[in-house]
């Protein structure tokens, strides 16, 4: 980077120069032949006085005439005092030209790596939704946790219950329908209630195996892992649970473990889908691309159909910047899976990094049109407006991504740069310190509000939260 800089000053420097002689040699040039033309017109008047005949017809006229007519053509710009005012003016704006274009370069300069510090807090999506320095490193895994058919529930909970008196056995039952029911219609505290009542009355594995995903669905994965645990301790080759415990494990970034998990249901299973498509999320979340990509083909040779595994591949590809390909892959998620809105949504930022901003814009409504509460859909859809100049666009799908998830900082952090880009400094401020309570250490929101502050022209207070962004950034590497 510095030797092309050097080159860019270096050969402005001789262009320069070199206008500067040319202008100065015109110049000169136009002065000789004036100091010529004088000359010669005092001549001619002198002769034209002595010998009172016209001077076209004496011999020295004609030879000046000759000599004038062979340099025609070189002299005609010299000659024509609109030609030298357009070449002066050419030569000048040359060298203004020149002389300003390393100050406009550098100063461009400055002011993009200023705003790329700001704009790459927009380019980074964190689980919650924020944006993180890998590009497009948001786009979600789906981690397949698998339910029992209520069929297969039913018969182990019966034979479970099988030596208990019908009176109980009755009682338990009925109470299992009502927690299923709950689970079902997502309301998943109820659903705790009543399977932790069998619980403490029979040890039951479709209980256990329930508990375990009914935590799972609240996002409290210890308690989660217990349960599932204590399932496969009743059943040891289950794949359903293994695969449960795996997806927990991986969740709380235990990689390895949840790795062994995955493989020894491929040693159970060979050609379990669920479990090369979750084996390769693990390898992705990891870092390790081209394993995570023979994983998801795995699953996808086994099962041609498997959505999950054509979108999470779409999203290994991406990263790796195989856009086309990546992009060929989410149409083949979609076509299995036509509502799926994640898909949707990655495809639209595939679209975006193309730079097809029609259809990545399409993309993300479609998203949203089969889900509409999708707020990282609209925080997305949001930031792509933000980049494409709709700004106003912009900040009302931020509202709306707030409006559906009110305690997710990096929707704040979003809003608050783009306030700030539009000059609503106070409301900006206001957004950042909101991302900031919602999560003490996202980088964004400090770098945020430092921004804002520093635009207020309060350097001094501004100077302690762009060190904190800088810290935070610093773990982060």
């Amino acid at each position: 980077m510095k030797s092309k800089m050097k080159n860019l000053v270096t050969n402005c420097v001789f262009i320069v120069v070199y206008a500067l002689f040319l202008l100065l040699t015109f110049n000169v040039t136009i002065a000789q032949e004036k100091q010529k033309d004088a000359k010669l017109n005092k001549t001619n008047a002198k002769l034209e006085k002595t010998t009172q005949k016209p001077l076209s017809n004496l011999p020295v006229k004609k030879n000046i005439i000759e000599l004038k007519t062979i340099k025609s053509k070189i002299k005609i710009l010299i000659k024509d005092p609109w030609l030298i005012n357009i070449t002066q003016g050419v030569l000048v704006v040359l060298i203004v030209g020149f002389i300003f274009l390393p100050i406009r370069y550098f100063r461009n300069r400055k002011k993009k790596k200023r705003e790329k510090k700001r704009d790459e807090k927009l380019d980074q999506i964190d689980e919650k939704g924020n944006l993180s320095n890998e590009k497009l490193d948001h786009i979600i895994n789906t981690l397949v946790i698998v339910k029992m058919s209520p069929e297969e529930s039913s018969d182990a909970f019966n034979k479970d219950v099988a030596n208990y008196i019908e009176k109980e056995k009755k009682s338990l039952k009925e109470e299992k329908d009502k927690a299923d029911s709950f689970y079902d219609n997502k309301q998943y505290e109820k659903a705790l209630i009543h399977y932790q009542n069998i619980i403490n009355k029979v040890k039951s594995y479709p209980i256990y195996f329930s508990l375990g995903n009914t935590f799972a669905s609240i996002n409290k994965y210890e308690e989660a892992l217990k349960f599932y645990d204590e399932a496969i301790k009743i059943k040891p080759d289950d794949t359903a649970t293994l695969n449960n415990k795996g997806v927990i494990l991986s969740f709380l970034k235990k990689h390895q473990e949840a790795l062994g998990v995955f493989n020894k249901i491929i040693e159970l299973q060979p050609n379990n889908t669920d479990a090369w498509n979750n084996k390769g999320n693990v390898f992705d979340q990891l870092g390790q691309k081209h394993k995570a990509l023979e994983a998801y083909n795995q699953a996808i040779k086994f099962e041609y159909n498997h959505a999950n595994a054509w979108k999470n591949k779409g999203k290994v590809l991406t990263k790796l910047g195989k856009k086309h390909e990546a992009l060929e892959t989410y149409n083949q998620a979609i076509k299995f899976r036509p509502d799926d809105a994640e898909a949707w949504r990655n495809k639209g930022f595939v679209y975006f990094e193309l730079g097809e901003k029609g259809a990545a814009l399409d993309a993300f409504d479609k998203a949203i049109k089969i889900k509409p509460d999708f707020a990282e859909a609209w925080n997305d859809k949001g930031i792509f407006l933000s980049f494409s100049g709709e700004k106003d666009a912009a900040l009302k799908a931020f509202d709306e991504a707030i409006n559906l998830k009110p305690d997710c900082a990096g929707f704040w952090s979003n809003k608050g740069d783009l306030l700030a880009k539009l000059g609503k400094k106070d409301e900006a401020l206001k957004a950042c310190n909101q991302a900031i309570k919602l999560e003490p250490n996202p980088e964004g929101a400090w770098l945020g509000k430092w921004t804002v502050l520093y635009e207020l022209g309060k350097k001094e207070e501004a100077k302690q939260y762009f060190d904190k962004a800088k810290e935070l950034g610093l773990k982060k590497t």
